[in-house]
């Protein structure tokens, strides 16, 4: 699930995964809590968060996929974010 303001930048696919960077109107901090609140209500398991500076990176496992989340302001617009997300298959826990 992502924000229905969600505009994808690039969709790209490669045999390690998936790669889709969107830009929304939310900002850094409530984006974040959307996707924690609706990943996680779908079974999305949360197994990495890290802060550094503006820079926010989180991991979630489910049912032999990893998704890696950057997420940051937008450089052109600080008030809204920009994403980039990685999905790729993992072996089963």
């Amino acid at each position: 699930p992502l924000p229905a303001d969600a505009r994808f930048d690039l969709w790209a696919e490669s045999d390690r995964g998936q790669t889709l960077s969107l830009r929304s109107a939310l900002p850094p901090d409530p984006l974040l809590e959307f996707l924690r609140r609706e990943w996680t209500a779908q079974a999305w398991r949360e197994t990495s968060d890290v802060r550094a500076d503006s820079l926010r990176s989180l991991a979630f496992r489910k049912a032999g996929r990893q998704i890696a989340l950057t997420l940051e302001p937008d450089p052109e617009r600080p008030e809204m974010s920009r994403a980039l997300l990685f999905i790729e298959p993992v072996p089963e826990e």
